[in-house]
C-alpha cells in the first residue's frame, strides 16, 4: 500500500512482511477486508476493525520511501 504523509513524505508498505510479526493482518489476505481500510482517529494508523490495525510508526520505520 501507498501512505502519504503530512509533509510530503510518502512511503510504500508490504503487509506481506508483517505476517510474522502482526499475525492478525494475514487476514487482510482478503481483498474485501483489505478495501476497508480507514485512517485512524488522529491519524494515529490504520484501521480495518475491531481486530485488525496497523501503527503509524510501524510504516513510517518500515515502509520504503517513493516518489510521488
Amino acid at each position: 500500500m501507498k501512505i502519504y504523509f503530512e509533509g510530503g513524505i510518502s512511503k510504500q508498505y508490504d503487509v506481506k512482511k508483517s505476517f510474522e510479526r502482526f499475525p492478525e493482518l494475514k487476514k487482510l489476505e482478503s481483498e474485501e477486508l483489505f478495501g476497508l481500510v480507514k485512517i485512524d482517529v488522529g491519524g494515529f494508523g490504520l484501521v480495518w476493525n475491531d481486530e485488525i490495525d496497523l501503527p503509524y510508526y510501524e510504516i513510517w520505520d518500515n515502509g520504503e520511501i517513493i516518489k510521488t
